[in-house]
């Protein structure tokens, strides 16, 4: 699902040196990168990108600034569409980001209950909309209490984070793929999610 994609794996940026040396070592079987005699600092393991997986990659970037301005384009025209069907708010683009590579499309329908927000999402993909309920609040998931967590119960949390609560039960995200289209393609996704919507 990421904008470009070898099947696994991705990238990690950091901006401590620590960190970086750290990633490093996990990722390369626990060996630092000037060892040449095999001599491990931590348990590890292969993360290291093969050639193939890097060629495909490479071929990809080579069409990624296109794909980036296209989906630029349509994401402004279906969000306008969007915001004109009643209930639906698409979400705002933060005006200090120059350019945004659109991993997703989201938006909301502001009260609409999780149960409906799923049986919407169910038909919209029996149509052929690859869409997807967004994702559930990190607190309300099991792992997050496996470590770490803070000293409070998930509704105070959730107290605290409205935003979160409010995508989390109400959002609903498109695949980035579908900002490729054409802009007539645009059109009849805002329809079909009109449509759609009237139904539920």
């Amino acid at each position: 699902g990421k904008l470009m994609t070898a099947g696994e794996g991705g990238a990690l940026l950091l901006n401590d040196t620590d960190l970086f040396e750290d990633a490093f070592l996990r990722h390369s079987c626990g060996r630092p990168r000037d060892d040449r005699a095999y001599f491990h600092r931590t348990s590890g393991s292969n993360y290291r990108m093969n050639e193939f997986s890097a060629g495909v990659l490479r071929a990809q970037l080579a069409r990624l600034d296109a794909q980036i301005d296209l989906r630029e384009q349509r994401c402004r025209l279906l969000t306008e569409l969007l915001a004109a069907i009643p209930g639906v708010r698409p979400q705002s683009r933060d005006e200090r980001c120059d350019r945004d590579p659109h991993y997703m499309m989201m938006w909301r329908v502001p009260g609409m209950s999780e149960a409906t927000r799923g049986l919407l999402v169910d038909k919209l993909v029996a149509v052929g909309v690859p869409a997807f309920v967004a994702f559930r609040a990190i607190y309300r998931t099991d792992s997050f209490w496996k470590s770490s967590a803070p000293d409070l119960t998930v509704d105070e949390l959730a107290r605290r984070c409205p935003a979160s609560e409010a995508i989390a039960t109400e959002g609903i995200w498109l695949h980035h793929r579908v900002l490729l289209g054409t802009e007539d393609q645009m059109y009849q996704l805002a329809a079909v999610i009109a449509d759609t919507l009237e139904e539920c």
